[in-house]
């Protein structure tokens, strides 16, 4: 059975993203889903898209809020199931793609028919090792061979219901099932680190936004406040996200899923 186009819907939301939004709306509005944008603090006319996404403008002073952005998102989520069976939330660097050669939207046929009520994906970084910029318009994979797997983002992310996850939607609250254990043919690759200039610039372009005083003082996003060179290509190559090395391997199995 093919699944309807107006069945699943993905959202993200931005805030000054040019970077990562035009590959994270071509990719997800190549798989005929409907793709929903929340611009925090802007508009897409900020923007340099093939076509006109379904957005939502919102208006908080704070760009670094971690309570807000999870209420925020789980209420849009929440909203979503109006008018979907199944919503798919990620940030703007992330993109689910299955083991090739499925695609991501025959894994969703195939979710949709099951009794699963959500999917974790295997959390992916996807990293620069050489000194090629990454070009944004081909195939991601094909230039970038290397990465590391990341616990971190063993993302539950694709549901069938609502959900509350945990800050940094790392975690998911599931009450009223069991939690669903990572899908190894399932891939979340995360994008931060998939470029070395983009990432410099996009810490040094958070470092001048307004944070929550909650944030700053729990130290969440941290990560963000890392600009001085030396210091961020430690953390780029040598942080696993957990204050780890990074186990580098190959990525030959997941060529041309993204």
């Amino acid at each position: 059975m093919t699944i309807p186009n107006d069945a699943v819907a993905v959202f993200t939301i931005v805030h000054e993203e040019q970077y990562h939004l035009p590959i994270w709306f071509d990719y997800y509005g190549a798989q005929d889903f409907i793709p929903y944008v929340l611009f925090h603090n802007e508009t897409e006319e900020d923007y340099e898209l093939n076509t006109r996404p379904d957005g939502f403008y919102l208006q908080h002073d704070e760009w670094m809020d971690h309570n807000w952005l999870l209420k925020t998102v789980q209420d849009f989520q929440s909203f979503l199931f109006n008018s979907y069976e199944i919503v798919i939330y990620t940030d703007v660097d992330e993109l689910l793609a299955p083991r090739p050669p499925r695609t991501l939207r025959e894994y969703i046929e195939e979710f949709r028919l099951s009794e699963d009520l959500v999917r974790t994906a295997t959390g992916i970084e996807v990293v620069q090792t050489d000194g090629v910029e990454l070009d944004t318009k081909k195939p991601i994979l094909a230039q970038r061979q290397y990465g590391f797997y990341s616990p971190l983002y063993n993302k539950t992310l694709i549901s069938k219901v609502p959900l509350e996850w945990c800050a940094g939607f790392h975690q998911v609250k599931l009450p009223l099932f069991a939690p669903a254990t990572p899908d190894p043919n399932l891939g979340l690759f995360h994008l931060h680190r998939a470029d070395w200039q983009a990432c410099l610039e996009r810490h040094q372009a958070a470092t001048d936004r307004n944070w929550s005083k909650t944030d700053v003082e729990n130290g969440a996003g941290k990560q963000w406040t890392i600009t001085e060179e030396n210091a961020l290509r430690r953390w780029f190559y040598k942080d696993d996200g957990a204050g780890n090395q990074p186990q580098f391997v190959r990525l030959d199995d997941w060529q041309g899923a993204i």
